[in-house]
């Protein structure tokens, strides 16, 4: 009889676009990968989306792999953050309620740094929200994949010229860490 494959559902914005392709790569045969084909964006749209995002994934995922606060955090001077930062944490928690009830095999990735000269994202401000994000998360009881710790020390690498996308080197580099966290996530249950 043939072994059932790993159903992993990518969420989030472009950054998850990015490197969704590698993932699927890197980690192989033994598992079904699948990320909706539209912009996860902000986390309230991630959140009004869930339900037809689901209905395009046509299974019940094993593993959720999920960014959201590139979006969120985009600034502009007259009219502050996109998403408040209470109201970000407030939808990221109804996420996470929606989210375990497919699975409790979850992994938040914190929002990737921008390179230095973005006019619309701060990196002080992503880390703010980043910290909120965490504890939350860690409250809740889901993993946390740190690509912005990862990614910071290498801006210039890893992030392209328009200031916020990653480069194919960060691209790798970011699949590499997803399929880490899924493969550590996967291991710890089995335990």
């Amino acid at each position: 009889m043939e072994k059932k494959k790993t159903n992993v559902l990518l969420l989030g914005d472009s950054i998850r676009m990015n490197y969704e392709e590698q993932v699927a790569v890197q980690l192989g045969e033994g598992y079904y990968v699948w990320g909706s084909p539209d912009n996860g964006r902000f986390a309230k749209y991630t959140l009004c989306e869930m339900k037809r995002i689901l209905e395009g994934f046509g299974e019940k995922p094993d593993v959720i792999h999920w960014n959201n606060g590139l979006w969120d955090t985009s600034f502009t001077r007259e009219d502050g953050e996109f998403t408040p930062l209470e109201e970000y944490v407030r939808d990221l928690s109804r996420l996470v309620r929606e989210l375990k009830e497919l699975t409790n095999k979850i992994i938040f990735a914190t929002t990737t740094p921008v390179r230095d000269g973005n006019p619309n994202h701060y990196n002080n401000t992503i880390m703010e929200y980043n910290s909120r994000a965490v504890a939350l998360m860690q409250a809740e009881g889901v993993m946390v994949n740190d690509l912005f710790s990862m990614l910071q020390k290498h801006r210039e690498q890893y992030i392209c010229d328009d200031f916020v996308h990653l480069t194919e080197d960060g691209k790798v580099k970011c699949a590499e860490e997803v399929c880490k966290c899924i493969r550590r996530l996967l291991a710890n249950e089995q335990r």
